[in-house]
């Protein structure tokens, strides 16, 4: 486990200077830190306007005290290798949010199905959001990103041109139409009305923001869509790759887009002039996507698109590590399949909860252990044999230790993937047990030449082993699209591993011994 704590939110009244989400610091006013429990040992004494010196990202950094004991930002513990464990199992963390402004119940419930609607979207496990007057809990994972959560959400797509002075007089084209805008003393003048660097002005229902104005030209942005025009994220076709030429790594993110900004894309597109860019042409105005005010990315419009209705279109953008790429096409994509929340959250309080069944997690190892020794016990008792019993104990618990292997190996590749909480202990128990019969119908098969199956009238029906793999495949589908979908994982884990690889090995020992 990395040593420090991760900066987990920055509320906005901080003085931390160039401290961003995700650095980590390892040392607060000359003391080491290396979890969230030395960081608040850290700055428990700390008054307000002090200004406390860090380690950040192995560099210099501090911030000024906001208020006693505050330096308003938030921490956790950095990431971790280990397993991760379900909050029934190892407990978890409650976020209290508060709103920026005062909201009735309607918009309080609003903003609990937006946050509820992102989990799903983000497929982060166990969140769960409660109100209550007027307060917002999460309960989540001990070190889950709640930010990704909390974001306002206000995706828009801009097309930025430059509208050049003859004169003084420039010309906006939207469509097949052409509107006419004056400087005067810094200052544009659309339709009679004057307006200044930052401000906006609509013309044909689309709205244009001034971003700069020199003495020969004006650069404007033109809205085009927002999260309210996403029709639905094609999440089949977004990725993540490895780009070669640039050295980073590329994210997509694919959607498509409503009938009214596909025709405002056309409207704003189909007079740009075009330009040369290697060989390819491409129009002057380029294509910039940004997510609650900040740019993601800016991309040049190839002529194809030019003045053409789109129905799908992407946002494309490079990141120097996967994981950073990932992570913002998790957050766009979370974004655009809800909606912007209706005022600003901050993070007021972070606490932690006890697991539910933090009490018996002793008692069930006790069990599985008991699980795995047994067969020697059955083994001397059965057939007066020490060895068959010393054999299936190992491959019991190389069983297990393989289903937690499947388990790590998940968690890896498919972010949280599985989490250890109780219905996956009691699959792993079940297993074991049914995996410890199959041994003993095979001691059976080979000590005693012997075969155990379901009978009628004296007839085999069907053999007890096969009819075990059975019961269990059927079972295990059916829980895996449940809340006890761990309990299933365990079943289908064991039980693929007991058919390729326990039973065979233990028949062929038994064989040669």
């Amino acid at each position: 486990k990395k040593s420090g704590v991760v900066v987990f939110s920055i509320e906005k009244g901080s003085k931390c200077g160039e401290l961003k989400e995700g650095n980590i610091i390892t040392q607060v006013s000359g003391f080491s830190v290396k979890n969230s429990k030395d960081f608040k040992n850290a700055i428990k004494g700390i008054k307000a306007g002090e200004y406390v010196a860090m380690v950040v990202n192995g560099g210099p950094g501090g911030c000024v005290v906001i208020k006693d004991g505050d330096l308003g930002i938030s921490v956790s513990d950095t990431e971790t290798k280990e397993l991760i464990f379900g909050t029934d199992l190892a407990g978890g963390t409650i976020t209290t949010l508060k709103t920026e402004k005062t909201v009735s119940s309607k918009e309080l419930e609003e903003i609990k199905n937006i946050i509820e609607k992102r989990a799903k979207a983000l497929a982060l496990p166990e969140i769960r959001v409660l109100i209550s007057n007027n307060s917002i809990r999460i309960f989540s994972l001990k070190d889950e990103n709640i930010n990704l959560l909390i974001m306002n959400g206000r995706f828009e797509a801009k097309i930025l041109e430059e509208i050049k002075f003859t004169n003084n007089t420039g010309k906006v084209l939207v469509g097949d139409s052409s509107y006419p805008i004056v400087l005067e003393d810094k200052k544009l003048k659309v339709n009679g009305s004057s307006y200044e660097i930052g401000h906006n002005f609509s013309l044909e229902n689309i709205n244009f923001e001034i971003v700069n104005i020199t003495n020969t030209s004006a650069f404007l942005k033109a809205l085009f869509f927002s999260n309210e025009d996403v029709l639905r994220v094609l999440k089949d076709f977004s990725y993540v790759k490895y780009e070669p030429n640039t050295r980073s790594y590329e994210f997509g993110v694919i959607f498509e887009v409503s009938k009214q900004a596909s025709q405002k894309f056309a409207k704003i597109t189909r007079r740009l002039s075009t330009t040369i860019i290697g060989a390819q042409a491409v129009s002057e105005g380029s294509l910039v996507y940004s997510l609650d005010g900040e740019e993601i990315n800016k991309l040049n419009i190839p002529f194809e698109m030019v003045g053409k209705e789109i129905k799908n279109i992407a946002v494309i953008g490079f990141r120097k590590t996967a994981k950073a790429a990932t992570d913002d096409k998790s957050k766009i994509e979370a974004a655009l399949e809800t909606k912007e929340l209706p005022t600003g959250l901050e993070i007021a309080d972070i606490e932690l909860f006890e697991p539910t069944y933090g009490k018996i997690v002793h008692a069930l190892v006790v069990i599985v252990a008991v699980l795995i020794i047994l067969p020697i016990g059955l083994t001397y008792l059965i057939y007066k044999k020490i060895k068959p019993g010393l054999y299936a104990m190992a491959l019991l618990a190389s069983e297990i230790i393989s289903i937690f292997g499947v388990i790590a190996l998940s968690q890896s590749y498919f972010a949280r993937g599985w989490l250890v909480d109780m219905p996956t202990i009691i699959g792993l128990i079940s297993i074991t047990c049914i995996t410890m019969i199959k041994l003993f119908i095979t001691s059976e098969k080979v000590i005693k030449k012997r075969e155990i199956s379901l009978q009628y009238k004296y007839k085999k029906i069907i053999g007890l082993d096969r009819l075990l793999s059975i019961l269990t495949a059927v079972i295990s589908f059916v829980t895996l699209f449940t809340t006890w979908k761990g309990f299933g994982l365990s079943l289908i884990s064991g039980l693929l591993i007991s058919a390729i690889i326990i039973n065979p090995t233990y028949r062929e020992i038994l064989k040669a011994t």
